[in-house]
């Protein structure tokens, strides 16, 4: 009988000691690193998609650049981030391609990049009179691309937006 009590005594000591690292706030930590280990990046586990599922199609981004060509630092202009204006940026170009009888594909860049352009003079006007873009602004597109083991990059103005006059 004695043998069977400390055998109990360990296996509830044990299963307590389970208990209290479940319940220990390093256990959910140790959940999440095994299960990064586990999944990668591999999407949809990966915020950047492009990363874990390279495809043989460009990579296309945009950026805000200015007369000369300089990228701009759009998020100290406008506030909004180059990825809101990537995304805008294809949902009036798929909006324009939507339509009943869609112009050339050139002319649908170049419309939705004018609409994106004008978005961001309109934030950028309503910041503080040192950040607003009231020179020429252009939207330039960057295409990623992988060929034969090397990155390559092109770049490719959109639209531009002519300087406001002066006040």
């Amino acid at each position: 009988m004695v043998v069977e009590l400390e055998a109990d005594s360990s296996g509830i000591q044990s299963s307590r000691r389970v208990k209290k690292f479940l319940r220990h706030p390093v256990f959910p930590l140790v959940v999440f690193i095994l299960a990064c280990q586990v999944t990668g990046e591999f999407y949809p586990f990966s915020a950047f998609s492009m990363y874990s599922n390279p495809s043989s199609r460009p990579m296309r981004l945009y950026y805000l650049a200015d007369a000369e060509g300089n990228a701009l630092p759009m998020t100290t202009h406008t506030g909004s981030s180059p990825a809101r204006m990537t995304k805008k940026f294809n949902r009036h170009k798929g909006d324009l391609e939507d339509s009943k009888k869609p112009p050339p594909d050139e002319e649908i860049r170049a419309r939705a990049g004018n609409e994106v352009l004008i978005f961001l003079r309109e934030l950028s006007l309503k910041r503080s009179k040192k950040r607003q873009l009231r020179d020429s602004i252009t939207l330039v597109q960057l295409s990623i691309t992988s060929k034969d083991g090397e990155v390559e990059e092109e770049h490719k103005i959109v639209a531009r937006l002519e300087a406001m006059p002066e006040e």
